[in-house]
């Protein structure tokens, strides 16, 4: 299973560096607040940022019990569009 953690710091956000539930969650309609990057193993790694609520953890939790649903059509694109952004802010 993925961590899928708090930010210690930010209380108000949850963080995950787990790319799928991101794009998940941006589908659910939540919004990506900042993708924040850290040096890990010789690479930087990406670190998701989305206000945290009651709801966004209810759809975590079925994510990670593997009970998500989701529009495959929607998913593909918003993926699409989160690894182009990825790509283009990675230091």
């Amino acid at each position: 299973m993925k961590d899928n953690n708090m930010d210690d710091s930010v209380n108000r956000f949850f963080r995950s560096p787990d790319t799928p539930l991101a794009v998940f969650l941006i589908t659910e309609g939540f919004s990506l607040e900042d993708i924040v990057w850290e040096k890990g193993n010789g690479k930087p790694q990406a670190f998701f940022l989305f206000e945290d609520s009651t709801q966004l953890r209810e759809l975590v939790r079925l994510y990670n019990k593997g009970e998500a649903k989701v529009n495959i059509t929607l998913y593909d694109h918003t993926k699409k569009s989160l690894l182009d952004r990825m790509y283009r802010e990675m230091p």
